[in-house]
């Protein structure tokens, strides 16, 4: 799926997307982290749309596996 999106013209993410060089300056990894830490184990604050956003705003789908 993802390949095929990306083939289509569309920036897909993927969680493979968090190893990319400009998503670890841009704390990607980390901020799925924060993201699940508050929902499994409800430690920090929720990520609201404002938040995902900020990890998102690249990219025209999200794909899942």
């Amino acid at each position: 799926m993802y390949t095929a999106m990306n083939k289509l013209g569309l920036k897909c993410y993927h969680m493979i997307e968090t190893a990319q060089w400009t998503n670890k300056s841009e704390r990607h990894l980390l901020c799925w982290r924060e993201a699940l830490e508050y929902k499994v184990n409800g430690i920090g604050s929720p990520y609201g749309p404002e938040d995902f956003d900020k990890i998102l705003q690249r990219y025209s789908v999200r794909a899942s596996v």
